[in-house]
């Protein structure tokens, strides 16, 4: 559950678990802690977190939002493993979340997706996403088409 207490000073406490996470291994990713299972078609509100080599600290470098939690989840999890760019070539928009998670893998050696919140209203995933990508400071989000437009309609972001 996400509980928003000021949107000026942007605090959120949230209940965070890990979804999945992986650990690089020379050249290769490992999988541990796979609760994907857990997530299937599920709504909600995910971070990606991750570590560079010689660095102690996790960053976080994704945040998302989507009405199945496990479905996206496992798409940048194949991005990372890098598969075939045929692969997400399928999809509409997916090439380009393939080229920035495949730039990812070769950066970091340490990732995890955690959630931040259930939620089923996509208007309240899209707020919660924006605020936490701002709270978190997070380094590769961007808006989802036409996101911009809506959270400035609500007056969540006041240019």
């Amino acid at each position: 559950m996400c509980v928003y207490e000021s949107i000026i000073e942007r605090t959120i406490t949230m209940n965070e678990k890990t979804i999945i996470s992986l650990v690089k291994t020379g050249n290769n990713w490992v999988v541990q802690d796979n609760c994907l299972e857990n997530y299937d078609k599920k709504p909600g509100v995910w971070i990606m977190l991750g570590k560079r080599e010689g660095n102690k600290t996790f960053r976080c470098r994704e945040v998302g939002q989507t009405s199945d939690i496990m479905t996206e989840i496992i798409t940048d999890v194949g991005a990372i493993l890098l598969l075939n760019e045929k692969t997400f070539q399928k999809k509409r928009g997916w090439i380009g979340r393939w080229k920035k998670y495949s730039d990812l893998s070769r950066k970091l050696v340490e990732i995890k997706f955690e959630l931040v919140c259930f939620n089923e209203d996509k208007n309240e995933r899209e707020r919660i996403e924006y605020l936490t990508a701002q709270n978190k400071k997070v380094t590769n989000w961007q808006f989802a088409p036409g996101q911009k437009k809506r959270l400035i309609d609500k007056g969540i972001i006041i240019e």
